[in-house]
């Protein structure tokens, strides 16, 4: 008789729960790697977009502080205008009062205190209800003719006799007095022009 031999099945298979549980650890781990590799991709893409936040944020203060001096510049450049605008009036005016000064000077040899002389005893005549509208000094201030308003010619009269007598010590004088009403004007009622040179 033949003994009874046992056998043993060196490949052995492995149970079922044992390599479902390898399968769940392999699923696990992989599920880990790719979750790892997916929030550090994430994470990565986060702070490019944060950087790219910080750089547009940077860009956009730079480009308000040029658009701030661009508008300083523009308030500049007005007021800049402006006042060339202005200098050149003031320009305009200084020429102007420099040749009437250079014609006043020159005309006839006639100084600038004969001029303020026969201003000064000019305006020293005060006549109630007469009102000088123009003065011309001419000659050097040695012709003066004055034209004016007044309510009644009596008042005209006064002012011409008072003026030659305060322009007496300069020897100059009026020669003619002319004397309008005014227009529109009854004679009683309006003012009067007149001229005196």
């Amino acid at each position: 008789m033949t003994a009874p031999v046992t056998h043993i099945n060196l490949l052995a298979r492995t149970s079922p729960v044992r390599v479902v549980a390898l399968a769940l650890a392999g699923v696990l781990a992989t599920t880990l790697a790719v979750a790892g590799w997916y929030g550090t991709t994430l994470w990565s893409r986060a702070r490019a977009t944060e950087a790219w936040r910080d750089a547009l944020v940077s860009e956009i203060t730079q480009i308000q502080g040029r658009l701030r001096a661009i508008g300083q510049a523009q308030a500049s450049s007005a007021r800049s205008i402006a006042l060339r605008s202005e200098i050149e009036a003031l320009q305009v005016d200084a020429k102007a009062a420099q040749e009437l000064l250079s014609v006043v000077r020159a005309d006839e040899g006639g100084r600038a205190e004969d001029f303020s002389n026969a201003l000064g005893a000019v305006s020293r005549v005060k006549e109630p209800g007469l009102w000088l509208t123009g003065l011309q000094l001419t000659a050097g201030g040695r012709r003066v003719e004055l034209q004016g308003q007044a309510r009644d010619g009596s008042s005209v009269l006064r002012y011409a006799r008072n003026t030659n007598q305060s322009l007496q010590p300069l020897a100059v004088h009026l020669d003619s007095l002319e004397v309008q009403g005014g227009a529109g004007k009854d004679a009683a009622g309006g003012s009067l022009t007149f001229r005196a040179y």
